[in-house]
């Protein structure tokens, strides 16, 4: 799943820097959603998936993310961070954070 997510963010990070429009206004989503990814990427490279659960891997990155949410952060993405397995969900709360929807 990891690959899978990664692989996910990259292509629409790698999309969005495509674009000949300037960039909008930084709304604290994004700085949140690179803050989850490292951490989780860093929590696999350490091999803490092999002695946590992936409910406290979640938690602990939430708790290490969790100066950079504010109300910009869309309602949903942290849940759709720890479950990405329903897909339809998982793609429409990042989409919402990087600004398609929202």
């Amino acid at each position: 799943m990891r690959p899978l997510l990664g692989l996910a963010l990259g292509l629409l990070l790698g999309l969005g820097a495509c674009d000949d429009e300037p960039p909008p206004a930084s709304s604290g989503c994004g700085d949140w959603l690179r803050c989850y990814v490292g951490c989780r990427d860093a929590q696999y490279v350490r091999g803490d998936d092999q002695a946590l659960t992936q409910d406290e891997l979640h938690s602990a990155c939430e708790s290490e993310c969790i100066d950079l949410v504010d109300d910009t952060v869309p309602t949903g993405l942290d849940l759709a961070m720890k479950n990405p397995e329903d897909v339809a969900y998982f793609w429409g709360r990042l989409n919402v954070c990087l600004g398609d929807d929202g």
